[in-house]
């Protein structure tokens, strides 16, 4: 039910695709079975996604809701590592649409558009590695620069 035939007959996971646009660039794109057929989304279009059983919720930058027929597993093997994550064992967003962490327990994430979702305790140590660029410092510690808490002294005054 998650496969897609291919052109020429080859059953296979839904994967990314490449088309080329008029103007004779690269666009990638995902490829999103649905019960009306197969919607093609670009990456950067992609707010997040939430599990819905065996299906996936896909949330859009141009508000467009898409139900995919596709577990939430499924859709984390389709998608580019180096843009998206698993927050949570329902959700997965595109670091590109990310504004701010909330530190806490597992903490948050605040999207565009005010979307905050939550971030899992046991995925949050890779979430802001991978937010951090990889930087640990140490076998289980994270490492990341933060700003002083006397950052207001380094503004300048303007009068």
């Amino acid at each position: 039910m998650n496969n897609i035939k291919s052109l020429n007959g080859v059953t296979k996971e839904p994967d990314q695709i490449s088309l080329w646009s008029n103007s004779g660039l690269l666009a990638s794109k995902i490829i999103l079975p649905t019960r009306h057929g197969l919607d093609l989304i670009a990456w950067t279009e992609i707010l997040y996604s939430k599990s819905d059983g065996n299906y996936t919720r896909i949330y859009t930058s141009t508000g467009k809701e898409i139900l995919a027929n596709m577990s939430i597993s499924c859709f984390e093997k389709a998608v580019p590592e180096q843009w998206f994550v698993r927050i949570h064992h329902q959700y997965i967003i595109n670091i590109q649409h990310l504004v701010r962490y909330e530190k806490g327990d597992g903490g948050s994430v605040l999207l565009i558009q005010d979307i905050t979702l939550p971030v899992s305790r046991e995925r949050k140590k890779t979430f802001l590695n991978k937010l951090m660029g990889g930087r640990k410092g140490g076998k289980d510690h994270v490492s990341y620069h933060t700003i002083p808490t006397n950052y207001l002294e380094y503004l300048p005054v303007i009068q």
